[in-house]
C-alpha cells in the first residue's frame, strides 16, 4: 500500500495531466454538442424564414392563376348556360311523377337548375337559378323526374331557397299507396340521407315492405298524389299504439338530375 502511494506521489504531475485531458475533451465534447444544437435551430428558423418569404412572394402569383381559372370556368359555364336557354327543343315533363291520385287543378312545370346545396347538415338547402322573375314565389313544390324534392321557402329576383325532405323542420302528410293509411313524415334524428322517417301509422294498419308513399290529399304543402319513396322497413312501437316507417326516397340527394318546380297554371 505504502509503494503505491509512493507510486502515486512521484506521478503526481502525469497524473494531474490526464485529469486535465479528460476535463478538456470533456468541455470539448459539451461546446460541439450546443454548438451543433444552436446550428441545427439557426438552420431550422431560417428554413421556416425561407419558406413563409417564398410563400408570401408566391401568392399574389397563384392568386392571379386561379382568378385565370375561375374566369375560364364561369365563362364555359356561361356559354353553357346561354346555349341550354337558348335550346328550342321540348321540355321533358314528369308525368311519371305522380301516382294514381292526380290533381284537382293543372299545373305548370318550370325547369330549374341548381347550383348549390348542403351536405351532411341538419337544416339543408338547395339553391336554383330562377326567382320572382320566372314567375316562382314561396310555398311552390319542387319535384325531379324521380319524385317530391322539397318546397320553395324564399325567392330574390334570379334565385331560389328550397326546403327539401332532408331538412329536421320539414315535415307533410303522407298516405301509403296500397293502404291509404295517413302518416307524418320527419328527417329529425334521422341521420340517412335518402330516407324519411313517416310517423303515427297506426299499429294495426297492415303496411308491407317495397309499398309506395305517396302526398296525401291532406297535406298543405304539396298537390296529393307525388310520389316520395318505398317503404324499406316497419318498426313496431306498441307502448305508443303506432308504428314507424323507413322510407327509401326516390329523391337521390347526391344525384339531383332535372329539376322542375311545379306552379299551378293560370285559369
Amino acid at each position: 500500500m505504502q509503494a503505491l502511494l509512493e507510486l502515486l506521489w512521484r506521478g503526481r504531475v502525469a497524473l494531474f495531466w490526464v485529469v486535465l485531458q479528460v476535463l478538456s475533451l470533456s468541455l470539448y465534447i459539451r461546446s460541439v454538442e450546443s454548438l451543433r444544437q444552436e446550428w441545427l435551430s439557426f438552420l431550422e428558423a431560417g428554413t421556416v424564414a425561407l419558406h413563409r418569404a417564398l410563400n408570401w412572394v408566391s401568392q399574389p402569383l397563384l392568386a392571379m392563376r386561379l382568378y385565370r381559372e375561375l374566369e375560364a370556368q364561369n365563362a364555359h359555364l356561361l356559354e353553357a348556360l346561354s346555349t341550354q336557354m337558348e335550346a328550342t327543343g321540348p321540355v321533358v315533363v314528369p308525368l311519371h311523377v305522380w301516382g294514381t291520385i292526380h290533381p284537382p287543378k293543372p299545373y305548370a312545370f318550370i325547369p330549374v337548375h341548381a347550383v348549390y346545396q348542403t351536405l351532411h347538415a341538419r337544416k339543408n338547402y338547395l339553391l336554383i337559378d330562377a326567382g320572382s322573375e320566372a314567375g316562382i314565389y314561396p310555398g311552390l313544390v319542387v319535384v325531379s323526374a324521380r319524385g317530391l324534392v322539397g318546397f320553395i321557402a324564399e325567392t330574390t329576383a334570379t334565385y331560389s331557397k328550397v326546403l327539401p325532405l332532408f331538412h329536421e323542420n320539414v315535415q307533410m302528410t303522407v298516405q301509403t299507396a296500397r293502404s291509404g293509411y295517413l302518416g307524418l313524415t320527419t328527417w329529425k334524428d334521422h341521420p340517412t340521407f335518402n330516407e324519411v322517417v313517416v310517423l303515427y301509422v297506426p299499429l294495426y294498419a297492415p303496411i308491407e315492405v317495397g309499398e309506395e308513399v305517396w302526398t296525401a290529399p291532406q297535406s298543405t304543402l304539396a298537390p296529393a298524389g307525388l310520389r316520395i319513396g318505398r317503404i324499406v322497413q316497419a318498426l313496431p312501437e306498441p307502448a305508443q299504439g303506432f308504428q314507424r316507417l323507413i322510407v327509401r326516397t326516390y329523391l337521390d340527394w347526391f344525384q339531383l338530375g332535372s329539376l322542375f318546380v311545379m306552379k299551378p297554371a293560370s285559369p
